[in-house]
């Protein structure tokens, strides 16, 4: 893998990992269940990971747009 292919799947996976955590963290059948089979520790950790999914979310968003939108530039390409 080279570091071109590597900059362009990265904003891939930030866009992945916010809009998982943005789905599971604002999904009640979800907090419910956290808070019934997780520890207390860990679930206030992994509570607090809310704002940081949103802000991947949006920011991925734009940056695999980006990514998209300036595909037929990519060295990556043959």
């Amino acid at each position: 893998m080279t570091l071109q292919t590597l900059d362009f799947i990265f904003p891939f996976a930030v866009f992945t990992y916010g809009l998982i955590m943005t789905f599971v963290l604002n999904s009640q059948f979800f907090l419910n269940l956290a808070e019934e089979k997780l520890p207390q520790a860990l679930y206030a950790q992994i509570t607090s990971h809310r704002h940081l999914g949103i802000l991947c979310l949006i920011i991925g968003s734009f940056w695999s747009a980006q990514n998209l939108m300036f595909l037929d530039t990519l060295p990556i390409l043959p």
